[in-house]
């Protein structure tokens, strides 16, 4: 009888010690859930509270704007408690924010402009201000100003302020300075920001170079001129955006891209740049020599797939022979661009008969390949 009393003793103790262990674990289960819906309550009162706060600022400095835009219509200079304003909040760059979001809801192109040339100094002041701010703070400034400066910020103390800024070893800020440099409108500046690059040694990614190139807001051929006659000062990924640029915003250098495009001791990347150029820009002598790039095995294989692309633009008979001949190529690449560019010139299947009932595979596969994921789209 004892032993069975124990015995049960024992038992009820091990059940109430499980029970234990169980309601343990789901008292914490139940905090946690209770921990992440107040967390996820507090997180949704707190973005409300944000998008609260910021449409009230953005609509705030809105008004002030419009009364500065009054102001200006009637003849009038912008108010200076409007300005002394600018220079007690935009300090913040959280105020920088809404003072952006607020400037980009007036279409005036011509009235916001005299307002921008009035706020100069202003500008000058938070220049040096976010000077001695954090990285993210000055590429962002350096952002803003290269969005609504339109040619009307141009002291020579914003050169040197921003070119203090790339002292920071970080992309964004370094990426934001070019455009903001570029943005201004001074061919003097562009060159200076190149240089300075190069002196340092801060290589850029070329595809950013070109882009920010672009923003000039000035004449591109005359921005062109003066960046071709410094070209081989700069260091090979700005001469690369440099070239970028150029394909988009001139057709007057076809001789200038062939000499870089066919000179075998110049870099590859620049080469290929070049030989891009002649994609948008059409040119017979590029034409030809594009047609040996791609039958030549001896040149390097991305010399010879960007050829097999370029000539997609050129559909002369002897182009249209030797792209069908490049279906057949060794490397896949090459097959694959030479297809594109067939179809690129929407090729006749009478034009093609010679491939698709012809014996080699390989030209007869990647073109059918490429018909028929271009269809598939469609």
């Amino acid at each position: 009888m004892k032993r069975d009393i124990k015995k049960h003793t024992k038992s009820y103790k091990h059940t109430g010690g499980i029970k234990m262990i169980v309601n343990t674990i789901l008292y914490i289960y139940l905090f946690l859930c209770v921990m992440i819906l107040l967390y996820t309550l507090s997180y949704i009162l707190y973005s409300a509270y944000r998008n609260y706060k910021e449409k009230r600022a953005v609509m705030g400095w809105q008004v002030a704007m419009a009364n500065q835009i009054y102001q200006v219509n009637l003849g009038k200079g912008v108010h200076r408690d409007f300005i002394k304003k600018l220079q007690k909040e935009l300090v913040d760059t959280e105020e920088l924010k809404y003072f952006e979001k607020a400037l980009e809801s007036f279409q005036e192109e011509e009235v916001l402009l005299r307002i921008l040339c009035d706020l100069q100094k202003v500008i000058l002041y938070l220049a040096k201000e976010y000077g001695d701010k954090g990285t993210m703070d000055k590429a962002y400034f350096a952002l803003f100003y290269s969005r609504f400066s339109k040619g009307a910020w141009t002291d020579d103390q914003f050169l040197y302020i921003f070119l203090g800024y790339l002292d920071q070893r970080s992309i964004y800020v370094r990426d934001s300075v070019l455009k903001a440099v570029i943005s201004a409108g001074q061919m003097s500046w562009v060159l200076r920001v190149l240089t300075e690059f190069t002196d340092k040694n801060w290589s850029h990614h070329a595809k950013l170079v070109g882009d920010s190139l672009t923003l000039y807001p000035g004449d591109h051929e005359e921005l062109t001129k003066i960046l071709w006659q410094q070209w081989r000062r700069f260091l090979p990924t700005l001469r690369q955006g440099v070239l970028l640029y150029i394909t988009q915003k001139s057709s007057s250098y076809k001789r200038e891209m062939y000499e870089v495009m066919t000179d075998e001791r110049e870099n590859i990347e620049l080469r290929l740049s070049a030989m891009r150029y002649f994609m948008k820009n059409l040119y017979e002598p590029a034409e030809e020599v594009l047609r040996q790039y791609v039958l030549d095995p001896k040149k390097g294989y991305e010399i010879r797939v960007v050829a097999a692309r370029v000539l997609g633009k050129y559909e002369s008979k002897e182009t249209l022979e030797v792209l069908k001949e490049s279906l057949g190529d060794p490397n896949w690449y090459v097959r694959f661009n030479a297809s594109e560019a067939l179809i690129e010139q929407k090729r006749s299947l009478i034009d093609m008969k010679d491939i698709l009932l012809g014996e080699d595979v390989y030209a007869k596969e990647i073109l059918e390949y490429r018909i028929t994921e271009r269809s598939q789209r469609k």
